[in-house]
């Protein structure tokens, strides 16, 4: 077996890379597998960064300036804040179940609507109350966005909107920041510190290095700007942005779902042998329970509820493929923003730290067998490996191996 580490732009992921189809069953080979896990390996390089300069990002939302005696960065204002509950509760941090117990506590505590963990800052004027903080729906499962929950009548109601700023990528925001959050009516503004990468993430579990460029600046943030949705579908322009969606269209592929509701906003949702194939796999946690399954086309089974928070958010991700066929699919808990591999490269260098990228393979050929393929995957820090045979009622799965980093 050989050992390829591969780059998914601002992380790396380990693949293993088994160059026969025998680790499923006696005989099969791909060399269709085997060739592109090669291309990939010979195509991969460390990447240089001692002239790394910050990411340029779109900023007509967000302006510069320079103040005198800044506040001291606090990077640790997280780690403060959980020590300190800690402590206050005499938590013995060997104890599993009671740390446990402990976090589900630490999400009782509040500024606003906003676990008191993920605020940054706070601040009121007039009638309006606002909380920059950090959540990681519109980032990769290692990043953290910037966001601001907003209400206009004194806390009563709040909504919450997306910056299109990621944490420690361009700037830094000071919970400690001593300028007043509300410039006026329409101008939040932070102090901040500009930064740069000096040391790329090599494997998942060593964190990236940063240093500061800028230490005497705020941010200021046009309030009207972040939360400006032009086409009324519930998503704002800096999100639409992101998401490869026309701002001005609430139904940008014209199926009749609004960008907001749609679960494949890019494109119309087709229904194929190989699509359902690919849907069953990516939410295969909730059809079965067992590793060896048959997907019987004209009778598939329902869906079971997610385990995840759907009081906060639901899951979006990118998913890359060229297959006409498997580009309308359609997820019952999660969000897929479908591109091509070309779209996918240019989207990168303009959004280098937006959402989880689920990869999912191609077909791999068995060599010699009729409708035996093998299919990979990876996403964040696991990956599966799937055998799956055409029959007669449609597809038999067998899953191989996973792997968590």
């Amino acid at each position: 077996m050989k050992l390829n580490l591969i780059s998914f732009g601002a992380f790396f992921l380990i693949f293993i890379n088994l160059s026969s189809c025998n680790y499923f069953s006696p005989d099969y080979k791909s060399s269709t597998r085997d060739a592109y896990n090669d291309s990939v390996s010979r195509s991969w390089k460390l990447k240089e960064l001692k002239n790394e300069k910050p990411n340029k990002i779109k900023n007509d939302f967000l302006n510069i300036v320079f103040i005198k005696k800044p506040a001291i960065l606090n990077r640790d204002f997280r780690k403060i804040f959980e020590d300190s509950l800690i402590k206050a509760r005499k938590i013995d941090s060997k104890d599993i179940t009671s740390i446990e117990k402990f976090w589900k506590e630490v999400h009782k505590d509040k500024v606003g609507p906003i676990d008191k963990f993920d605020a940054i800052k706070y601040g009121s004027f007039n009638n309006n109350e606002v909380v920059i903080f950090s959540d990681n729906i519109f980032n990769d499962c290692y990043e953290d966005g910037y966001w601001i929950a907003l209400s206009k009548d004194y806390g009563k109601s709040w909504k919450k909107y997306y910056t299109g700023l990621t944490v420690n990528k361009n700037y830094y925001f000071k919970s400690n920041s001593k300028i007043p959050l509300w410039k006026d009516l329409n101008t939040l503004q932070i102090e901040a510190v500009i930064v740069k990468k000096i040391a790329d993430r090599v494997i998942l579990l060593k964190p990236e290095k940063f240093t500061t460029v800028s230490d005497s600046i705020a941010i200021e943030l046009d309030v009207l700007k972040i939360i400006k949705d032009s086409d009324n579908d519930g998503l704002t322009d800096i999100v639409e942005d992101r998401m490869l969606l026309n701002p001005n269209k609430p139904d940008t592929d014209g199926d009749g779902i609004i960008d907001s509701k749609d679960k494949n906003p890019r494109f119309k949702t087709i229904k194929s042998s190989k699509s359902i194939l690919y849907e069953v796999l990516m939410e295969s946690y909730l059809y079965y329970d067992k590793d060896n399954y048959q997907i019987d086309l004209s009778n598939l089974p329902k869906i079971k509820k997610n385990n995840y928070d759907n009081e906060r958010h639901d899951l979006i991700s990118i998913f890359v493929t060229d297959d006409k066929e498997i580009q309308g699919l359609e997820l019952k808990n999660e969000t897929l923003i479908v591109m091509s591999s070309k779209e996918h490269k240019k989207y990168k260098l303009e959004h280098p730290f937006s959402f989880t990228t689920r990869v999912y393979s191609k077909m791999f050929t068995c060599d010699g067998e009729d409708k035996v393929y093998i299919i990979d995957s990876s996403g964040c820090s696991s990956g599966e490996t799937y055998l799956v045979k055409k029959n007669d009622t449609g597809w038999k799965v067998s899953f191989f191996e996973g792997y968590t980093i």
